[in-house]
C-alpha cells in the first residue's frame, strides 16, 4: 500500500533515467539482476517488494515464483551500473568494517561512503536510531568527499607532518621517561625510545595502520580524550578545535594502573592488549598535562 501509494512507475519509465534492482528467485535458485526495461509493466512494485523480501516476511508468490532480498545474492551490485557504461560511482556501505569491493574493471573511479559507527539493527525504526543515523549519514558523506580525518570525529587535515611531528620532538625528558615507565620500555636514551619504542607502541594502543602518519597519531590522541570528556561529535572541527575543546576540559585522572603492573609484564603484547584502556588514558593523560602545560607557558 505504501508503494502504490508513493511510487508512479510511468513516470520512472519514462525519465530517462536508469533503475535497477537485483533478488533471487528461490524457484529457480538464482539470482536475477533487472533494469526496469526487463520488468513487465505494472510489475515494478511487486519487483521492488521482491528485492527486499527477507526470510523473516511472509513469503507470497509473484508470478508463480517466490523471490528474496537480492543482497543474499550480490549486495553491492557495480555490476549493474558498469555494464551500462558509468564510470564514476558512489558506493554507500552499510557496515563500518565492511570489505571493499575489489573489482576487476581498472577504469571504474570509486567513492566510497561507510559508516564510522554500527547503524544499529536493521529493523530498528526508533526516532532516535533515525536522527542519528541521518547525521552519521551526513558527516560521513562530507568526511568521503573532503577527505577529512578522524575515527570518531570529523576534523579537517593540515596536512604537515612537521607540526606534528613536533608533538613529539618538542616532549622533555622527564615526559619521555615517564611514558617509559608506563609501557615498560627497556633503558635507551629519551629520543631513540621516543621514535623506536613509545610511538610504536602508541599505534598499536590506539589501533592504527603501521604506515599511519604523525596527524593521524596525534589526531587518535585527542579523539581519545574526547570521548573521554564526551565533546560533541557530530560537528566539523579544525584541528584547533578540537585541542582547545580537549584541553578546556582536561583533568587528570588518578588512576595508576601502570605501577601495579610489574616492567617486564608490561612489555608483553597480551599484558598491553589486556589492560589497553588504563595504559592508554594514563599516557594520554601525560602528553595532554605537557600540552597544557606548554600552551599555558
Amino acid at each position: 500500500k505504501l508503494l502504490k501509494e508513493n511510487i508512479d512507475e510511468e513516470k520512472i519509465r519514462k525519465s530517462g533515467m536508469d533503475f535497477g534492482i537485483v533478488t533471487i528467485s528461490l524457484s529457480d535458485m538464482k539470482g536475477l539482476e533487472l533494469y526496469i526495461e526487463d520488468i513487465n509493466e505494472g510489475k515494478l512494485i511487486n519487483y521492488l517488494i521482491a528485492s527486499s523480501r527477507l526470510p523473516i516476511f511472509k513469503q507470497e508468490r509473484m508470478e508463480g515464483k517466490l523471490f528474496l532480498d537480492g543482497g543474499y545474492h550480490n549486495k553491492l551490485p557495480i555490476s549493474l551500473l558498469s555494464s551500462k557504461g558509468y564510470r564514476d560511482l558512489i558506493v554507500v556501505k552499510l557496515y563500518k568494517n565492511d570489505t571493499i569491493f575489489k573489482t576487476v574493471e581498472d577504469d571504474l573511479n570509486i567513492t566510497y561512503v561507510r559508516p564510522s559507527e554500527d547503524l544499529g539493527r536493521i529493523l530498528d525504526f526508533s526516532q532516535s536510531r533515525i536522527r542519528k543515523n541521518m547525521k552519521l549519514g551526513y558527516l560521513d558523506t562530507y568526511k568521503a568527499f573532503e577527505n577529512l580525518k578522524g575515527r570518531k570525529y570529523y576534523v579537517r587535515p593540515k596536512n604537515n607532518e612537521g607540526f606534528f611531528l613536533d608533538y613529539f620532538v618538542n616532549l622533555d625528558e622527564a615526559t619521555i621517561s615517564r611514558i617509559g615507565k608506563i609501557l615498560g620500555a627497556p633503558d635507551m636514551p629519551s629520543k631513540r625510545m621516543l621514535f623506536e619504542y613509545i610511538i610504536p607502541k602508541l599505534i598499536e594502543l590506539l589501533e592504527l595502520e603501521e604506515d599511519v602518519s604523525y596527524e593521524d597519531i596525534v589526531l587518535a590522541i585527542f579523539e581519545e580524550a574526547a570521548q573521554r570528556y564526551e565533546i560533541e561529535r557530530f560537528k566539523i572541527y579544525s584541528f584547533e578545535d578540537i585541542e582547545d575543546a580537549v584541553l578546556e576540559k582536561y583533568r587528570p585522572s588518578r588512576e595508576n594502573l601502570s605501577t601495579k603492573i610489574p616492567r617486564f609484564l608490561k612489555q608483553s603484547d597480551f599484558v598491553l592488549k589486556t589492560f589497553k584502556d588504563g595504559i592508554l588514558n594514563e599516557i594520554i593523560d601525560v602528553l595532554l598535562g605537557n600540552i597544557a602545560w606548554v600552551t599555558s607557558v
